[in-house]
């Protein structure tokens, strides 16, 4: 069977190809858009919850009166709640 290229089959042939064409494109733009507006407010969230985390560990080791340390890549401190200082001397 012998193929032949009319320009009634030409057109169809680019029709679909334009269409396949904009199925991927638009599913692209919105693959991208859920990428940059759902996955990184979920990121956002993550951190916030950690930070949230990290405050509320430095509120209950700062009630307990005693020095503890805390650090950041080399550089560490030593904190102490305020109300404390006075009490422990």
């Amino acid at each position: 069977m012998e193929l032949k290229f009319t320009p009634k089959i030409i057109l169809r042939l680019l029709a679909l190809a334009w269409i396949i064409f904009s199925i991927i494109y638009i599913s692209w733009g919105a693959w991208d858009n859920y990428k940059n507006v759902q996955l990184s407010g979920a990121y956002e969230q993550g951190y916030n919850q950690g930070r949230g985390d990290t405050i509320r560990q430095l509120v209950l080791e700062a009630e307990k009166c005693q020095a503890f340390s805390v650090f950041i890549d080399e550089k560490e401190i030593e904190l102490i709640k305020t109300d404390c200082v006075g009490a422990t001397q």
